[in-house]
C-alpha cells in the first residue's frame, strides 16, 4: 500500500489520523484497562512512557506508508477525543495483495459501532485505492466482541489457528476471518 500524503478519512461521527504526541493521555486512559489488553497482542500500560513508547512505534511504521495504525477519533464535550486505533497491515499469514485488519477500542466506547465504521473506512479505501484483494484478521476465540465486529463487516470465519496465541500462561484458539474484494462490492 502506498500513500503520497497523511491519511486522513472522516465520517459524521469519527475522523481517522496518524496518532501524535498528544494522544498520549488518551491512549494511556484506555491501553491501561485489563479488559481492553485481555486479548490483545500488549499487556495493559502500566505508565504514561509505555503510551509514549506504543506512539514512536506506530510513528516508525508510518514512515513506511502505512495505515497501521491509525487513531479513532470522536468529538467529546467540543474537543478531540482519541478512543482506540484501527489498521490495516502485512501480517505474518499474509499472502499476495492481503492485508490484515488490526483494532482496539476503549472499554467505555464498545458497542457503538465505531470500530465497524472506522474498519468500513479502511477496508473500502485498500479495496478502491489499492492493489489489496483480500483482507483478513483474527480473533482469539473467546473475544465475542472481536469476531462481532468481523461478522458485521461481512468478513467469513475460515476456520480456527488451534493452541495459536500464547498469553497470559495460556495457548488460545484463534478465529481466522476474511473478506474478498469481490465481497465486498457485493455488501456495500
Amino acid at each position: 500500500m502506498t500513500l503520497n500524503k497523511a491519511p486522513h478519512f472522516s465520517t459524521k461521527r469519527l475522523q481517522l489520523r496518524y496518532i501524535t504526541e498528544q494522544d498520549a493521555e488518551d491512549i494511556f486512559y484506555y491501553a491501561k484497562n485489563s479488559n481492553v489488553a485481555r486479548y490483545s497482542n500488549y499487556e495493559p500500560h502500566k505508565r504514561i512512557q509505555d503510551s509514549y513508547n506504543f506512539i514512536r512505534k506506530c510513528q516508525a511504521l508510518n514512515i513506511k506508508d502505512s495505515l497501521n495504525p491509525l487513531a479513532i477519533v470522536i468529538q467529546e464535550k467540543g474537543k478531540e477525543k482519541m478512543i482506540g486505533t484501527v489498521g490495516l497491515f502485512k501480517g505474518s499469514l499474509c499472502g499476495h495483495n492481503t492485508l490484515e485488519l488490526g483494532y482496539a477500542l476503549g472499554e467505555d466506547w464498545w458497542g457503538k459501532g465505531y470500530v465497524v465504521e472506522a474498519s468500513q473506512i479502511l477496508i473500502n479505501h485498500a479495496f478502491k485505492q489499492t492493489y489489496t484483494r483480500r483482507i483478513q484478521a483474527v480473533c482469539v476465540r473467546e473475544n465475542i466482541g472481536s469476531f462481532r465486529v468481523m461478522e458485521k463487516l461481512g468478513m467469513q470465519r475460515e476456520g480456527i489457528l488451534r493452541k495459536h496465541v500464547f498469553k497470559n500462561d495460556y495457548y488460545y484458539d484463534v478465529y481466522m476471518y476474511s473478506l474478498l474484494k469481490d465481497e465486498w462490492d457485493i455488501f456495500k
